[in-house]
């Protein structure tokens, strides 16, 4: 009587009043209800593509790449703000003896960074501002 408990527990039980499909008719029937579900309009492929993990990825690298260039916007922004903080282009003080040295101003230093920085936060804006739009 164990053994048929276990042959039981094995095999599952199937009722006889159940209609049993053909395999074809059962796959023509998901792929036609497929179909249905989802549209095939420029909408929905939008709707697919901008609620994607890979788009939610790639936008995440982008805002990655965004802070990169941000730091070095604030690192421009600084260069300059030094130079002009400083008499003959350098400063030196009593408590902190070290020669704290901005010799020249951040576009001599680094020229066309300015546009370059400014060109490159403008790009970002605009594909932020479709992402955001767009979802």
């Amino acid at each position: 009587s164990e053994s048929e408990a276990e042959s039981e527990k094995k095999e599952p039980k199937t009722n006889s009043t159940d209609p049993v499909k053909p395999e074809a008719e059962d796959e023509n029937e998901a792929t036609a209800s497929k179909e249905e579900e989802e549209p095939q309009g420029f909408y929905a492929k939008m709707a697919r593509l901008l609620s994607s993990v890979k788009c939610d990825l790639f936008i995440g690298v982008l805002i990655l790449i965004n802070v990169i260039f941000m730091f070095l916007q604030c690192h421009y922004d600084g260069m300059e703000i030094g130079y002009r903080m400083q008499p003959n282009g350098t400063v030196y003080d009593e408590d902190f003896p070290y020669w704290l040295y901005y010799p020249m101003p951040s576009a001599e230093a680094w020229p066309g960074m300015g546009d370059f920085l400014h060109g490159v936060d403008l790009l970002f804006t605009i594909i932020f501002t479709i992402d955001v739009t767009l979802k």
